[in-house]
């Protein structure tokens, strides 16, 4: 279940944040050498991505992976 929701605050930081920036999801996986699939499953939760794919994802957006985990 904490597995689910963290997952779930870090798909809506991704896309929020790639949002506002204008981005799409191919111009995101890009800049931070991932697959535009990769993106995508983070932004649906679907996967587990390893902690080596969301750190350069996580330093190009400037949003904190520990943030999805915070209060719970």
């Amino acid at each position: 279940m904490l597995m689910d929701t963290v997952k779930k605050k870090l798909g809506y930081m991704v896309r929020s944040e790639r949002e506002r920036r204008g981005l799409s999801q191919a111009k995101l996986a890009e800049q931070a050498g991932v697959s535009t699939r990769t993106i995508s499953d983070i932004e649906t939760c679907n996967g587990n991505p390893e902690l080596a794919t969301l750190i350069p994802i996580a330093q190009f957006l400037d949003i904190s992976i520990d943030a999805a985990v915070q209060d719970e």
